[in-house]
């Protein structure tokens, strides 16, 4: 993989460089005597990078419908310059070659690419520094470094295979959600708890067919109290669920549960959730303070 890219970057800078420097580029280590001004191309470091948002590991490259598993890394590359005719032509080599690594078609890798099957689909690279120091030390080579992420893949290996997806669904839910109550008295009745949604719904999305709107589910709706322990009250309405949890079927329209305040002043909150699979509370929508005054 990375001796794919080594090789690639290597043979387009060769063939990109202006004269008299027009092949003059080989992959580290290089050749053991040199005997022209030339660049020695190598990757120096390679860091795997941790998956981001939508940024799986399994991908669909450009051009292809099945997906392929990739190892996302970021890579030091040097661009080192040998001479044995002094400094002065060492400079101009590296002049030639860090003007054409900071075009554009090097800095978002399309010059790279050719349709074929190389190991690798660079993203960006770009030129992160160079150095040219006045004496010829192992330790301090002249040299251009460039910074390059992409995907790599061993050459050849094939797409993964499995069953493709039919249909998906997308369920969401939109905010704000809005609760209508009346003022409550401690003792008093149940009062009926409107509650409702800016929008809901569960979307169907089937190859070849337009997309369906289909009934969001059951939402799951709980009291507690400040503490998240059971509140004073109690809930009515929908289908009983696990730990006190009222269970009701959503269709489009506003949902009402029935509320009945404790004997005494209190402060309940009202939590409105998703079910979560087990007719419990699962991710929390919303939470709405009940306040129960005295009679």
């Amino acid at each position: 993989m990375i001796a794919e890219f080594e090789q690639r970057l290597a043979d387009v800078l060769a063939a990109r460089l202006p004269l008299p420097y027009t092949g003059r580029v080989a992959v580290a280590p290089g050749p053991e005597t040199v005997t022209q001004t030339m660049l020695i191309v190598g990757v120096q470091k390679a860091e795997i990078l941790e998956e981001d948002f939508l940024g799986h590991r399994s991908v669909s490259l450009p051009g292809e419908t099945a997906v392929r598993r990739v190892v996302h890394l970021r890579c030091t590359v040097s661009v080192e310059a040998l001479s044995e005719t002094g400094r002065t032509d060492l400079l101009h080599l590296l002049d030639a070659a860090l003007y054409l690594l900071d075009s554009a078609d090097f800095r978002n890798a399309g010059v790279l690419a050719d349709g074929e099957d190389r190991g690798f689909l660079i993203h960006r690279m770009s030129v992160a520094g160079i150095s040219i120091p006045f004496e010829r030390l192992p330790e301090t080579p002249r040299a251009i470094t460039l910074v390059a992420e992409g995907w790599f893949w061993p050459v050849g290996v094939p797409e993964e295979e499995g069953e493709a997806i039919q249909e998906a669904l997308v369920r969401a839910g939109l905010l704000p959600i809005q609760l209508a109550a009346p003022p409550m008295v401690a003792g008093g009745g149940p009062y009926a708890l409107t509650i409702r949604f800016s929008g809901s719904g569960t979307l169907s999305l089937r190859e070849g067919e337009a997309p369906r709107t289909l009934p969001f589910g059951t939402f799951a709706l709980a009291l507690r109290d400040s503490g998240g322990r059971p509140g004073a009250g109690s809930l009515a309405g929908g289908t009983e669920g696990a730990e006190g949890v009222r269970l009701m079927e959503w269709s489009g329209s506003d949902l009402t549960v029935t509320y009945t305040p404790p004997p005494a002043p209190a402060l309940d909150f009202l939590i409105v959730g998703v079910d979560n699979g087990e007719q419990g509370l699962g991710a929390v929508l919303a939470r709405f303070p009940l306040n129960v005054r005295e009679g």
